[in-house]
């Protein structure tokens, strides 16, 4: 028998007929956290280095299959006490695989539970897409000890907080122990740009949602509250910086430990730590619906000057106008050619349109905004701004969340009619040289969309030939994991 704290002992009842399991006293918690498990299972087991107790659980058989995730496991957990200057406070942290479990995973304080093939590794068989996804629900799982856990929300209002920050802070511990994984572009992929598809929609929501009823609760689970949310706090953490996001997460845990709490607590931690207006930004992407289109417009000046026009409409799919004149507070960052990895310009975009200007740009050198594709928003440039990115593109100057979300923006302004599809016909030529895998889904994604679209009409031949062209190199290229569909478009 299992349950959150550690058992203190057993013991038979005088006549033998019962079994009486006593366990230590929990820490202060939310009854949602209470966990029993009662069953035959194996297990493995290992301390951390902060010598908590780790055991995983697994079906009689399977313990091998579970060192994959104790591993994880034991990595991460410290690294989280680390990262928020808080220790774990129970004794004990298991895992349990449960062969029938309704969910993906639950996080109960000391006691995480698991559909089995969210934890177990089969260490012959296992793909990496499989251990790459175990190690994610994982990290999720154990951020919540403290984001969640230690600290719980006070309603379903800000249920957002919760799952947004254990979405985001998962991608964060995956990279230190698994750089190989290239997991921030997969986070690019995987839920920003599906964040974007479906906040462009008209039927969205905040991400902050009033609910007064129970039955309302189950509406806000969704890519919203995970996958913006998470996207969110990716931006926050970027716009504060990370010593001083660190500094305020730990002073909001500490405050709030074994409490309920509510998202501007938080912005008021982050604000004091930092010295910036979080509150008042953070509310322009909680408090409505929707993200902004920022037109990029270029004028080159002698001196080797450069002036970009920017104006901020909210993007929404069809293609529609916002009768709202929603906006936002957007932290513009403007990195060029001549130093790709570095920032050369940032700015708070606090109204409809802004004028920048850059100095020491050469005649020849590309722009290009939102670096590394932090910032919630997409990007029209015009077609010889977007021309000029080609170059950067092909040499791989651009890093690989850039490379992807380029495309991808052009390609949701062409589905909305806000771009010529030729631009992102010639564009996607540049990516002949591509070695990133998850950058390749994406085109290809994009590509079978348009197959479907024309598949009747009189340029599909032609349409048939320029695809097999610029899917014939990822053959050059010695890529793991290429889509079935590349294949099939081939």
């Amino acid at each position: 028998m299992l349950q959150n704290p550690i058992k203190s002992e057993s013991e038979f009842s005088d006549n033998k007929e019962w079994k009486i399991t006593k366990f230590d006293r929990t820490p202060i918690m939310s009854t949602y956290l209470v966990a029993y498990v009662v069953g035959e299972y194996d297990y493995v087991e290992i301390k951390d280095s902060n010598g908590v107790s780790m055991k995983v659980y697994t079906p009689v058989g399977k313990k091998e299959h579970g060192r994959f995730a104790l591993d994880i496991a034991s990595k991460v957990l410290p690294f989280y006490a680390e990262y928020f200057n808080i220790k774990y406070p129970i004794a004990k942290a298991d895992q349990i695989a449960i062969s029938d479990f309704d969910s993906a995973a639950m996080e109960n304080w000391g006691l995480v539970t698991y559909h089995e093939m969210r934890l177990l590794i089969d260490p012959k068989f296992s793909s990496m897409e499989t251990r790459q996804h175990v190690t994610i629900v994982v990290a999720h799982e154990l951020a919540h000890q403290w984001f969640g856990n230690l600290v719980t929300m006070d309603w379903w209002t800000d249920l957002w907080l919760n799952e947004g920050f254990a979405s985001w802070i998962e991608y964060l511990a995956v990279d230190k122990f698994y750089p190989e994984f290239d997991i921030w572009t997969q986070f690019v992929a995987d839920t920003f740009a599906r964040f974007l598809i479906h906040d462009a929609l008209k039927s969205s929501h905040p991400i902050e949602v009033p609910i007064e009823h129970p039955a309302e609760i189950d509406g806000i689970f969704d890519a919203i509250s995970y996958s913006k949310g998470s996207s969110v706090i990716r931006m926050l953490h970027d716009y504060i910086g990370d010593d001083a996001f660190r500094k305020g997460l730990h002073n909001y845990l500490t405050e709030y430990s074994y409490k309920n709490t509510v998202t501007v607590n938080l912005w008021s931690h982050l604000s004091q730590a930092s010295n910036k207006p979080v509150n008042e930004v953070m509310s322009s992407w909680t408090l409505q619906m929707g993200y902004p289109l920022v037109t990029v417009i270029e004028e080159k000046q002698p001196n080797n000057t450069r002036i970009l026009k920017l104006k901020q409409q909210r993007f929404i799919a069809d293609g529609s106008v916002d009768n709202e004149n929603l906006q936002w507070k957007i932290r513009i960052t403007v990195f060029t050619k001549s130093n790709p990895n570095l920032i050369a310009k940032q700015i708070l975009m606090d109204q409809p349109e802004i004028t920048i200007t850059l100095e020491n740009v050469s005649e020849n050198d590309w722009i290009k905004l939102n670096y590394h594709s932090i910032g919630l928003y997409r990007v029209k440039y015009q077609s010889t701004t977007l021309g000029n990115l080609k170059e950067s593109i092909a040499d791989k100057k651009l890093s690989s969340q850039d490379r992807l979300m380029t495309q991808d923006d052009v390609a949701a302004l062409c589905n909305a009619g806000h771009q010529s599809l030729v631009d992102y016909l010639k564009l996607i030529l540049s990516y002949q040289n591509e070695d990133n895998c998850t950058v390749w889904k994406s085109i290809v994604s994009t590509i079978d969309d348009l197959s479907s679209l024309i598949e009747y009409t009189d340029y599909f031949d032609q349409f048939k030939k320029y695809r097999a062209h610029v899917l014939s190199s990822t053959q050059k290229q010695n890529l793991v994991g290429i889509p079935k569909k590349m294949k099939i478009l081939l």
